[in-house]
């Protein structure tokens, strides 16, 4: 399985958003390798034909139903810590929004059960294109807090990177769900790298 570029925006009609969230469901279910074209079907209320006429494989419709939840998971944070007062509460914000993003059935079953489909996507190669795909998609909600493109690519790639290690390594002091927790973490490792630009 691969963690997908996001390609920019995708609007499925009606059976094609049915077949992208039976897709999901699925993987928090039963994983990638025991889910089938059949059971993402059934779960859409829609026949094995109609799967196949939009996407042509299982791998394709599950790459593209991950796509979407990134694409759609990313955007919202961003938009979120746009509208945030300042650039502490859009970092927090974006750290929370990613860990709550992080946190679906599909991704705690697939890293429970399946880390090997998941591990070359998320380090060397495969995490730089993941870290520069989600860069792109934050750094919006950053950028009215910095005023400066080049930074907020920058402090976007960095929460990206920050939520990546924390869910595969999560440090109980530390926990990333905490608005506390976090706001702490924003205050003294994030914000004195930024404040000064904002």
């Amino acid at each position: 399985m691969a963690i997908p570029q996001v390609s920019g925006p995708f609007e499925p009609n009606p059976a094609q958003q049915r077949l992208l969230d039976a897709a999901i469901t699925c993987l928090g279910r039963y994983g990638y390798a025991k889910t089938t074209l059949d059971d993402i079907a059934r779960i859409a209320g829609c026949g094995r034909a109609t799967a196949y006429r939009y996407f042509p494989s299982k791998s394709e419709l599950i790459a593209r139903a991950v796509e979407s939840e990134i694409l759609l998971a990313l955007t919202a944070i961003a938009d979120r810590a746009a509208a945030a007062p300042d650039l502490e509460t859009a970092l927090v914000t974006t750290v929370l929004g990613l860990s709550r993003a992080l946190d679906t059935p599909a991704l705690r079953f697939v890293f429970a059960n399946e880390p090997q489909l998941v591990l070359p996507e998320i380090t060397f190669t495969g995490g730089d294109s993941l870290l520069a795909t989600a860069a792109t998609l934050l750094a919006p909600g950053v950028l009215p807090h910095l005023g400066n493109a080049t930074d907020a690519h920058r402090c976007a790639a960095w929460l990206a990177r920050i939520a990546l290690v924390y869910m595969w390594a999560p440090d109980a002091r530390t926990p990333m769900d905490d608005p506390a927790a976090v706001s702490a973490f924003v205050r003294s490792l994030i914000l004195p790298s930024f404040a000064k630009e904002s």
